[in-house]
């Protein structure tokens, strides 16, 4: 079975394009809006519903916390261990 060990809840493009420019520290990074495409996705939310079943799962991080964490195992570039 296919297990989604995500944070949980609904996450905007908007809320995770400030959330990487935070932690990146990028400023040059601007949003362009126009129609939405069929596909395009407004929100991200991740159903753990099965994770929480089958081992007690909840996120230990928030989202930008996360995405923190990722960008500097990233930028480390050694050893390559999950961050």
């Amino acid at each position: 079975r296919a297990v989604n060990p995500a944070r949980g809840g609904r996450t905007s493009v908007n809320a995770l394009s400030a959330a990487l420019q935070r932690v990146t520290g990028a400023t040059a990074v601007k949003a362009t809006y126009t129609h939405p495409r069929p596909g395009d996705v407004r929100d991200s939310q991740a159903d753990i519903s099965l994770a929480r079943e089958l081992f007690d799962f909840e996120a230990a991080v928030s989202v930008e916390e996360g995405l923190g964490r990722t960008v500097e195992w990233q930028r480390s570039g050694s050893e390559r261990e999950s961050p």
